[in-house]
């Protein structure tokens, strides 16, 4: 909840420079609550989708505004990330512990120094060229997250812990 209310703030202060953006909050049904509709605006949809609906929007998204509210977590990565990023979307997020590991700023993805440059950081993203951006983080989740990687990591860890002494 505390990243819906940023990211909505965030995106009122981009409708404030650019009317010609829409941003569309898809939520669980299980994670939607009725007083969400109150903050739907002009440019703003908050919506309780189906996985079919999610895929569907999925498909025609330029970006995911994902800010990080817990900056004392490391991001692990989220799964809905790499979902994006394997999909050519760039994500637009906040500096946190862990994020540099995922998204390279400017390359893969588009990371704020804080929370409140995030929307400078979205007006920026929404300037580049989001095209060559998407490919990078496809090409980024195709090289660092996948079953082949996955499986190495898993025995090099079992290895170590089966070498390790005592």
């Amino acid at each position: 909840e505390p990243e819906l209310y940023m990211a909505h703030k965030v995106a009122r202060q981009v409708l404030e420079t650019r009317q010609d953006v829409m941003f569309v909050f898809l939520l669980k049904p299980e994670g939607y609550r009725e007083e969400y509709a109150g903050l739907a605006r002009e440019g703003i949809r908050l919506l309780s989708t189906s996985q079919d609906e999610f895929r569907d929007y999925v498909q025609v998204a330029d970006l995911l505004l994902a800010p990080v509210a817990n900056l004392a977590s490391i991001v692990t990565p989220p799964l809905t990330w790499l979902e994006f990023m394997a999909r050519g979307i760039p994500i637009v997020t906040n500096r946190a512990p862990g994020v540099d590991a995922v998204i390279e700023d400017g390359v893969s993805g588009f990371v704020a120094a804080d929370h409140a440059a995030l929307g400078q950081t979205l007006l920026g993203a929404l300037r580049s060229d989001l095209p060559a951006v998407g490919l990078a983080a496809q090409r980024h989740v195709r090289e660092k997250y996948n079953a082949a990687g996955a499986a190495q990591a898993y025995l090099n860890l079992w290895q170590a812990l089966a070498n390790a002494p005592g």
